[in-house]
């Protein structure tokens, strides 16, 4: 009897949180893809190439925070520091920036709406 081990398994390879809200991407044709933020990533990009948008005409959210908005006086600096959703305009979750380590909501007092459309 010829004791043979079996070839190890496939790897799948891990696919890397999404740069936007964070939660584990799909690798799905040759792409990283997040379902939730309806973008990809290609394979070979990895911290190289920007993302693209599943629908890239689609008009990016108007929801701004400024966090830092009721710092104190001293905190000059950061106090007009301001993120802009990442989102789809008319989305119906949490407002999310990557540069920002949280998530906002509409009625947060930091918040405002921009009246002029980004795509």
């Amino acid at each position: 009897m010829t004791n043979t081990r079996p070839a190890p398994p496939p790897l799948e390879p891990v696919a890397p949180p999404c740069s936007i809200c964070a939660t584990e991407t799909a690798v799905i044709d040759n792409s990283f893809q997040c379902d939730r933020c309806e973008c990809s990533w290609p394979l070979d990009g990895i911290g190289i190439e920007d993302g693209d948008w599943d629908n890239p005409d689609t008009e990016q959210c108007r929801s701004v925070i400024q966090p830092f908005a009721d710092a104190p006086a001293r905190y000059d600096d950061i106090r007009a520091v301001n993120h802009r959703c990442y989102r789809e305009h008319g989305h119906d979750l949490r407002h999310t920036n990557p540069d920002l380590s949280g998530t906002w909501s509409s009625d947060d007092p930091n918040v405002r709406e921009i009246q002029e459309a980004t795509r």
